[in-house]
């Protein structure tokens, strides 16, 4: 079975968290959610968090791919709010 991710972040710790995922030929990456969108990124961009629109969340994994320690409240953030959306 194959494991799809939505994916949070726009950066380095992004990038090394897709080359992971990628390194997996049973997991898929549906796209990622950034307050900007990273033009050297060849997956779907879905827009930020304020304003996103993917169907059907349900049996999709999120992951919060932010490594600034300066941001840990925004982590927990959009953890939660992935939760709330039920993301795994």
């Amino acid at each position: 079975m194959c494991s799809n991710y939505i994916l949070f972040g726009s950066s380095g710790h992004l990038l090394s968290c897709i080359e992971v995922i990628k390194s997996n030929k049973n997991s898929n990456i549906l796209g990622y959610i950034s307050p900007k969108k990273n033009k050297k990124l060849d997956i779907n961009y879905f827009g930020d968090d304020n304003e996103f629109v993917i169907p059907n969340l349900k049996n999709i994994y999120g992951l919060v791919a932010i490594g600034n320690f300066k941001l840990l409240n925004k982590r927990e953030v959009l953890f939660n709010f992935f939760k709330d959306k039920g993301v795994k």
